[in-house]
């Protein structure tokens, strides 16, 4: 006796329970994940920011040293054609420039969003002809995406720079 052919009218359709368990598990994974994920994206833009930062300081610093005059890295007015002190707040750019012929050697435009610099009490940091600056200055790094993560960055007179790890100061402001 033979069976009776299965038409694909006659089968189930649907989900077994094996199926529905793997797919909640594989949402619950990822649920749990983005987070993760999203903070790791935020930290290595927060990380490129301090490297190119710090990338510009040194740029500048041996220019002045070449140059044998002074050099200047400032905050970018809104043209990035030359420096300004209205602000010290980093976030629309910067630039490097010869002080006494005006020259942009480099210019920075603007920082990727939630991301910013913020200066103590300056809109520039002037490198003399020995490559040295009149005193160190303290830089925050802010990430807007996560409350409270800064990071430091201490450009000493000798124009060497030192980064502090993740602190938790609150608001980023001045």
């Amino acid at each position: 006796m033979t069976s009776p052919a299965i038409t694909p009218t006659d089968r189930q359709l649907g989900f077994t329970l094996i199926e529905l368990l793997s797919v909640f598990a594989i949402i619950g994974i990822i649920g749990f994940s983005t987070p993760t994920i999203m903070d790791v994206l935020n930290t290595s833009k927060q990380t490129a920011v301090i490297n190119e930062f710090a990338k510009t300081v040194a740029f500048a610093k041996e220019q002045a040293l070449a140059r044998k005059t002074t050099v200047s890295l400032c905050i970018a007015n809104e043209t990035h054609s030359d420096c300004t002190s209205s602000t010290n707040n980093w976030r629309n750019g910067y630039l490097v420039k010869v002080d006494k012929t005006g020259q942009i050697l480099k210019t920075q435009k603007q920082l990727p969003e939630k991301i910013h610099i913020i200066s103590g009490d300056s809109s520039a940091i002037e490198f003399s002809g020995n490559g040295l600056i009149g005193t160190s200055r303290l830089f925050k790094f802010c990430d807007d995406s996560k409350q409270g993560t800064i990071r430091n960055m201490i450009i000493n007179n000798g124009s060497q720079v030192k980064i502090a790890n993740f602190t938790n100061q609150g608001k980023c402001t001045s």
